[in-house]
């Protein structure tokens, strides 16, 4: 879902909220038990994307105004923008990764998670 808020006036706010369950993922062994050089067998029984990542969610919010220089608010006139944008504003950790070898003692476990929250600040001229 993405809004945005009195896209003219000075309190101009967009924000987007993301959200979605977890992708699958297959256990596997860590040999190469077909001796084909892949070591991606799964267990016996085990089929494929059987276990799912933690659920997804991201929020980012952006405010921005463009102010004139001139009496004149045409689109030509010359303008000066300002900006402040968050990213993952929650700062809730999203899983990029999962050791899926079931003989490791991480196994299961999140090994990698999406960039924390960042924030941007922008400054733009219009002439």
């Amino acid at each position: 879902m993405y809004a945005m808020f009195h896209p003219e006036s000075v309190f101009n706010l967009s924000a987007g909220i993301f959200a979605n369950s977890g992708t699958p993922w297959t256990e596997l062994t860590g040999t190469d038990l077909y001796g084909d050089g892949l070591f991606n067998t799964r267990p016996d029984g085990v089929g494929r994307n059987t276990e799912n990542y933690p659920n997804y969610v991201d929020m980012d919010v952006r405010w921005g105004h463009d102010f004139a220089f001139t009496a004149n608010k045409d689109e030509e006139a010359p303008r000066l923008g300002f900006s402040a944008g968050a990213f993952d504003l929650l700062n809730h950790p999203n899983a990029t990764g999962i050791d899926p070898i079931e003989t490791s003692s991480s196994f299961g476990q999140v090994t990698s998670v999406a960039p924390p929250r960042r924030i941007q600040l922008g400054m733009r001229l219009e002439f």
